[in-house]
């Protein structure tokens, strides 16, 4: 199996700080949204609640691991004739707001448990 490589042409200087949702459901939509009409937040304490689709969720604000950063990229319309993808990069965040619906959001979290191993794995392939 051959490689994928993914090229950044740019990089943004968008200051836009919106929040970074992570949902556990899948949506077959990929243009703009009122997300901030009809996702109403209720914020308690340090957790979030919501509803969506008639399902109450629960979120927590979730900050990657020191030295990683999320990125939100757009597929660069100046080499889509190439045969490597070229993608923007639209905006950086430092933490997104995870969303449980049938647990509330933490240690035991896919997530979560997830970015636990970035460092593990950082650590382990520099040996």
């Amino acid at each position: 199996m051959e490689p994928t490589s993914v090229k950044i042409s740019s990089i943004s200087s968008n200051t836009n700080q919106s929040v970074l949702h992570s949902i556990p459901c899948k949506i077959d939509y990929t243009g703009p949204a009122d997300i901030d009409g009809y996702f109403m937040v209720e914020k308690e304490n340090d957790t979030c609640k919501a509803s969506f689709r008639g399902h109450s969720l629960e979120g927590k604000n979730i900050s990657m691991p020191e030295g990683y950063n999320l990125f939100i990229l757009k597929q660069s319309a100046r080499n889509a004739a190439s045969s490597t993808p070229s993608y923007d990069i639209t905006s950086k965040r430092s933490e997104l707001l995870l969303w449980e619906w049938d647990k509330e959001p933490g240690p035991r979290s896919t997530m979560v448990r997830a970015l636990e191993f970035l460092p593990l794995a950082q650590r382990l392939s520099s040996d």
